[in-house]
């Protein structure tokens, strides 16, 4: 993902947040820096979007009702349907996406990594820049997850046998 020149990050779920694991900072010029450990919005971040994809609705709804109330700022409340609308596309589509509601002026794209515990490979960047390469880092992100998707897939097959 260094190909990018976006920050790349892996993240998990921390209670009603998430947190950065690790961290590839960015080497293009004026891009966002971030670094491991920070905690950021499940509601608002294309990492905790995707995440919400591994929980039932129903423990989704007690989350955001825990967020919300948590929130000090009423503007940045997250609406049920709509953050039940995200999650759905984010299971369709295989990806969520964040513009600049985590980070003002940020972006990123986020899939689930295969694996035992919930955790997402994402990148981010400057929103104009993520949005226009769009498709080239969707691409990217699943090629890198692919060869952990295949692996995952192997090892569910011989715990089948």
């Amino acid at each position: 993902l260094a190909e990018t020149g976006h920050t790349v990050m892996v993240g998990a779920r921390q209670g009603i947040h998430v947190r950065y694991l690790h961290v590839l900072q960015a080497t293009r010029a004026g891009s966002f820096q971030s670094k491991s450990g920070l905690l950021r919005p499940m509601f608002r971040s294309a990492i905790g979007k995707m995440l919400l994809t591994t929980l039932p609705e129903r423990e989704v709804a007690l989350l955001l009702r825990q967020a919300n109330a948590q929130e000090r700022d009423a503007s940045l409340q997250v609406d049920m349907d709509q953050a039940l609308m995200e999650r759905r596309r984010a299971l369709v589509d295989g990806y969520a996406m964040s513009l600049g509601t985590s980070v003002p002026g940020a972006a990123a794209l986020a899939v689930l990594l295969p694996g035992a515990e919930p955790m997402t490979l994402s990148v981010g960047g400057p929103q104009n820049e993520i949005e226009q390469e769009k498709p080239s880092l969707l691409e990217t992100l699943q090629r890198a997850v692919h060869p952990f998707q295949s692996a995952s897939r192997r090892k569910n097959l011989q715990g089948m046998g």
